[in-house]
This record gives C-alpha cells, sequence and structure tokens, in this order.
C-alpha cells in the first residue's frame, strides 16, 4: 500500500489492488440476529470491528451477546411461517 500526505494534512493512500483509501481506520459497531433450526428464540451479538489500514488484520471485539426465547405463541410461529 502506498500511503501519501495532501496538502491539507490528510492521509490517503492506495492499496495493492489498486482502490483507494481515505486514510481513516475502520471503526464499526455492528449488531447481528440469528435464529437456529430449532426457532426457539433469537440469538443477539454487538460486535465492533477495526482495522488501522486495509491490507492490517481485521480485529473484532464481541461487545454484548445473548439470547432472546421466544414463549407462548412466539414459540413455534417462525416455523409456521417458513412452511407457508
Amino acid at each position: 500500500m502506498t500511503v501519501t500526505q495532501t496538502a491539507t494534512n490528510e492521509t490517503v493512500g492506495t492499496q495493492s489492488n489498486g482502490n483507494k483509501w481515505n486514510g481513516k481506520p475502520l471503526s464499526l459497531t455492528i449488531i447481528g440476529t440469528n435464529q437456529g433450526t430449532s426457532m426457539d428464540g433469537i440469538d443477539i451479538a454487538r460486535i465492533h470491528w477495526t482495522q488501522e489500514h486495509p491490507e492490517a488484520p481485521l480485529k473484532m471485539e464481541i461487545l454484548n451477546h445473548g439470547d432472546v426465547e421466544f414463549d407462548g405463541a412466539l414459540k413455534g410461529a417462525p416455523y409456521h411461517f417458513a412452511q407457508t
């Protein structure tokens, strides 16, 4: 990767694949959900992704995680909708 300073003191770069990079490190927080095949609840995770530059290792930190169980009428409802 080639990195240069602009006249306005910004860091810009070109990755080895030719794509431009704006010089800002990646900092992205994502909330993900998953419902498994048992369809008895939802798993939830909040994850923070960071990367210093496009060719640096991508790092992941799990901030929170848990699950919400379906109860009563909700349990099995997703299965019913998937079958119709």
